[in-house]
């Protein structure tokens, strides 16, 4: 059994840790403190029954604390696999489907008001630009569902996403990468802007690139700039959608056109995770570096 102490931590980094943590094929134990809610919520919800939780409020080696969890890590492994999730007490199967009746936003709650260059509000957008948005999927024929609220808890958001949503349209973070797993096609803005500070490497060429790291996904099409979005029209819009479910995405990385010279960085708890349980048959080529040579997963 592997066991790792872990203090809260939000959605998009639980969900790519746990995915990374499920291909060792091994029983998982965390001990997690009292306000990691989120976590046990999960479990329940994703009906992960290899995972135990036990609460410990006196963590002496967190992997969040000590800086030892970032979310690169899950480029190297696919997303958890679930096949069905348990809500309000009845179970449902996530199977991918299409043409479902809404399309969710997830838009950081148009906080735009306080955004700056610094991430994560260099992934914002203007309440304008969510409006235009909002009226493409009506146009299309869609009701619209937004997934911001802090009231909406993760039980009933991943319930909303599962049976309600043909596609989720959003900034790149934790409601895209439950997207994922639950096998929603996903449109992602790219990031607005960059600041030195954000990551320890230099910027990419193409500020989207951070974003095709961070969600290596077939039913993902990341926008080159929030622009080719709007001027789609609702019959473009729907055929996206339809190639996002045949698994007709864009990320680079299941692509020949990647840029080696942009790799993921990682952590040393990272690294070893990795060398040691990712079943891929390009492991050998991570090295003991920060940054690892790049793995082309299929």
């Amino acid at each position: 059994m592997l066991e790792y102490e872990i203090s809260h931590t939000a959605l998009g980094t639980s969900i790519i840790l746990l995915s990374m943590l499920r291909e060792a094929n091994q029983p998982v134990a965390i001990q997690a403190n009292s306000s990691y809610t989120l976590l046990h919520d999960i479990k329940r919800v994703f009906n992960l029954d290899w995972l135990t939780i036990n609460t410990n409020d006196s963590l002496k080696n967190d992997l969040v604390t000590t800086r030892q969890l970032g979310d690169f890590g899950k480029f190297y492994s696919p997303y958890l696999p679930i096949d069905t999730i348990t809500a309000f007490g009845q179970t449902y199967p996530v199977t991918g489907w299409p043409n479902k009746p809404c399309i969710g936003l997830a838009t950081y709650d148009l906080q735009f008001d306080f955004a700056h260059d610094n991430f994560p509000y260099n992934r914002l957008y203007t309440r304008e630009i969510w409006a235009k948005i909002f009226q493409l999927c009506q146009h299309a024929g869609y009701d619209v569902i937004t997934l911001n609220s802090i009231h909406v808890d993760f039980e009933k958001k991943t319930w909303m996403m599962n049976e309600l949503c043909d596609c989720v349209i959003g900034y790149e973070g934790g409601m895209a990468h439950l997207a994922h797993v639950l096998k929603i096609p996903t449109v992602i803005l790219p990031w607005r802007t960059w600041s030195i500070d954000d990551h320890k490497s230099n910027p990419p060429g193409d500020l989207n690139l951070m974003s095709h790291m961070l969600h290596v996904d077939r039913r993902t099409y990341f926008l080159h700039s929030v622009d080719e979005l709007l001027a789609w029209n609702p019959h473009e819009l729907k055929n996206k959608i339809s190639q996002l479910y045949n698994n007709q995405g864009n990320n680079r990385y299941f692509t020949d056109a990647t840029d080696d010279s942009v790799t993921p960085w990682l952590t040393r708890f990272q690294q070893e995770f990795i060398q040691t349980y990712i079943r891929n048959p390009a492991k050998e080529t991570i090295c003991t570096l920060q940054m690892p040579q790049l793995i082309r997963r299929s």
